[in-house]
């Protein structure tokens, strides 16, 4: 902003300050221009006319005194950034803001220079420091951008190695630096570079099991992918869940024979959807995600699931838990949970053994069972075993077996089945069971059914 208008900002708010509080301002400003008027000690505040009124003359009278003092800066102690400090500024980004893959994309390095600068030198360095790449500039110009592309290529034109380098320009006494740039040399896909315009390409068991390496990157299946009954790599812990999206591209992943699925935490802004995952057992909670806090859409699972472990345990093929939205899913299969012994609280379903979040236009048709001994809870629901009081199912149908069951003793056990929830909190709503004849469509609870 020019001088003069910051003059003209600054005294009409100086001035306006003065007509709506009448109040003397001890500040530096003020005071600076208090002197330069001709107002007393003895007049009204801001009375700068000295007609024992507050008016628009006086805010003109301050106003004109502002614009004649040689500088506002001396009484605001505005110190102006010259834009010849000799600085250059360096940015970077990779192309279609994806990652920085050797062979896939490259990084465009920005510099801009602060004042005319000759005999510019851009280098790249690694963590240790070390030169990996550089090139001459020659003369900068000031505020004219100068774009260079780096493939990631060391010195010798191999690519170099993996890991976080750093960019500096330096031309002289002016030197500019940015850090945090990430290079990984060799694709650990069938091509791509991670982003929304192209995305990583799963095309082998390989490919999708390095999945895991970017969980913030954008992934397309290219082709059926069959296990051949071996275990699948159960990729995201909690800490850190899957926030990317994967596209499997109508295709499908089969013949997975596993302790845990494939997907163990989605996050909230993690996707996945038109896959099909079929043909295969999971001993452990569930096929696709143990977790869902994102979004899964149009996927099928065609999945054995069978569950015997630990105390407590939500149980289902699609999901363990669901938080986040299941929408227009197809589900079938086996899904069973069983404890005999100590307190448990088993949720076995469908679709998902616990729902908090959203399930919406899916159909199910599992067998689903659950048994404990003497004491605790088991419950069957054709969709989910238990809808919290969050839990939103509509437009569903179930159509499978359901069973529940107390194996051994006295105690005091309680289970019940339900064909769309054995036990539900939150809403049900226009959703149908075909199953069998006296199962009703809530088992027990609380919540909203409607029709």
């Amino acid at each position: 902003m020019k001088r003069k208008g910051l003059k003209k900002i600054l005294a009409a708010t100086l001035a306006s300050l003065i007509l709506l509080c009448g109040v003397y301002v001890a500040s530096a400003a003020f005071t600076g221009a208090m002197l330069f008027s001709r107002a007393s000690v003895n007049r009204l505040p801001g009375d700068m006319d000295g007609d024992g009124k507050l008016t628009a003359a006086d805010a003109r009278i301050v106003l004109r005194i502002a614009v004649q003092l040689e500088s506002v800066d001396d009484y605001l102690d505005i110190q102006p950034q010259s834009p010849d400090d000799g600085s250059i500024d360096v940015t970077f980004s990779v192309t279609d803001n994806g990652y920085f893959i050797a062979g896939e994309s490259v990084a465009a390095i920005r510099i801009t220079a602060h004042a005319d600068t000759e005999n510019a030198k851009l280098t790249v360095t690694d963590a240790a420091g070390d030169t990996v790449w550089q090139k001459d500039l020659g003369a900068l110009r000031k505020g004219e951008p100068v774009q260079v592309e780096w493939d990631g290529s060391a010195a010798n034109g191999k690519p170099a190695p993996s890991g976080e380098y750093a960019v500096n320009v330096v031309s002289g006494a002016a030197e500019g630096k940015a850090e945090g740039l990430f290079f990984t040399n060799r694709n650990y896909y069938s091509g791509g570079n991670g982003s929304e315009a192209h995305p990583f390409l799963i095309g082998t068991k390989g490919d999708f099991e390095n999945v895991s390496r970017f969980p913030r990157a954008y992934f397309r299946q290219t082709n059926d992918i069959d296990y051949n009954y071996a275990a699948a790599k159960t990729m995201f812990a909690a800490d850190g869940q899957f926030m990317g999206v994967y596209n499997g591209g109508g295709f499908t992943i089969k013949n997975v024979l596993s302790d845990g699925p494939l997907f163990n935490y989605v996050g909230k802004d993690g996707a996945i959807y038109d896959l099909t995952l079929t043909d295969s057992s999971f001993s452990g909670k569930c096929a696709l995600v143990n977790v869902n806090n994102g979004t899964i859409k149009n996927c099928s699972v065609t999945a054995n699931v069978v569950h015997a472990d630990g105390e407590s345990f939500n149980c289902g093929v699609f999901c363990a838990e669901n938080n986040g939205l299941i929408l227009n899913c197809t589900a079938a299969g086996v899904a069973s949970g069983a404890r005999s012994s100590g307190w448990p609280e088993i949720n076995v379903g469908g679709v998902a053994g616990k729902n908090s979040g959203k399930i919406l236009s899916c159909t199910a048709d599992v067998t689903v069972s659950s048994s404990i001994g003497p004491n605790g809870w088991a419950v069957s629901g054709g969709i989910a075993g238990y809808n919290a009081n969050t839990g939103f199912i509509q437009n569903c149908e179930a159509k499978g077996a359901l069973s529940e069951q107390k194996t051994t003793g006295d105690g005091y056990a309680d289970h019940f089945c339900g064909g769309i929830a054995a036990y539900n909190y939150g809403q049900v709503i226009s959703c149908i069971y075909t199953g069998e004849t006296d199962v009703n469509l809530v088992g027990e609870g609380l919540g909203a059914v409607i029709p």
